[in-house]
């Protein structure tokens, strides 16, 4: 039996993680850190936050269409509206 273990593989809350995924793992955990710092919000509100901003988004881009083609719709009707001089 050996008690040495293999500095290869990292033990971390009962999941194994060889060195590069552990680094890999820390480095996201850093950004994600200074990401939340930087912006003042939690990084599980990003997600749903970036949905509902995309949702309004789309919403304001069709009142915006529909405006325009109103707008269209009211320019071209008084001129056929005109009495023929």
């Amino acid at each position: 039996m050996s008690d040495t273990q293999d500095v290869s593989k990292i033990t971390i809350n009962g999941q194994e993680f060889d060195a590069d995924d552990a680094q890999n793992l820390i480095d996201l955990g850093s950004r994600t850190r200074e990401a939340e710092q930087k912006y003042n919000t939690k990084f599980e509100n990003v997600w749903p936050e970036y949905n509902r901003s995309q949702n309004t988004v789309k919403e304001l881009e069709k009142e915006l269409q529909e405006t325009k083609a109103r707008l269209t719709e009211k320019e071209v009707t008084p001129a056929e509206n005109k009495p023929a001089e």
